[in-house]
């Protein structure tokens, strides 16, 4: 995967120091308007929804392995999701 950085903890995510001041550079760009599907302004996106949403991904590409319902809900990373979700800067805490 490349060279390890000090590991920080950002928003429940466990990322490199990179991978963290690449997330707020990209916070800081402007977003594009005008994209097919784009929510009008003033109606924002759940983002418990989006992670709801990328959760169940994970599950059916078998990198996270779900337990429980409800609020004993859990989830547990497989080896093959080490790798990709690394991209993503998810790391096993």
């Amino acid at each position: 995967m490349g060279k390890k950085g000090k590991l920080i903890r950002h928003m429940g995510m466990t990322m490199t120091e990179e991978r963290h001041r690449k997330w707020h550079e990209a916070q800081q760009e402007p977003a594009s308007g005008g994209t097919a599907g784009a929510a009008p302004p003033g109606e924002p996106v759940n983002p418990f929804a989006i992670g709801g949403g990328f959760l169940a991904y994970c599950v059916r590409h078998g990198w996270l392995v779900q337990q429980g319902r409800g609020r004993n809900m859990k989830y547990y990373m497989t080896d093959a999701g080490r790798e990709p979700l690394a991209e993503f800067g998810i790391m096993k805490c």
